[in-house]
């Protein structure tokens, strides 16, 4: 077979939603505040982190309110972190 696409036809069976990540977490705390959002992957369940919607929705608004006192609406940022649930690299921000 001869490959002459890199891509596959859109699924357009569901409409495409005008949202952010961050309206989802705002309405998901809103709905159901006390339902986990993230939950870690240890093999020791009595080890696993866990954070419900709204504790992730009163850390993304506090290092969204930490973000806005250094850069305008729409300033392009970059964020460099290990791939871990650790909050150091946004804990100086959100105070």
């Amino acid at each position: 077979m001869k490959l002459t696409a890199s891509h596959i036809q859109a699924d357009t069976s569901q409409p495409v939603l005008e949202t952010t990540i961050g309206q989802q977490i705002t309405f998901a705390a809103s709905e159901c505040p006390d339902q986990h959002f993230l939950v870690t992957g240890e093999p020791d369940s009595s080890t696993r982190r866990r954070w419900t919607f709204a504790e992730s929705h009163a850390q993304a608004m506090s290092v969204a309110q930490a973000l806005l006192k250094e850069f305008q609406p729409g300033e392009r940022i970059a964020v460099m972190a290990h791939n871990c649930t650790s909050s150091e690299p946004f804990g100086h921000l959100a105070g």
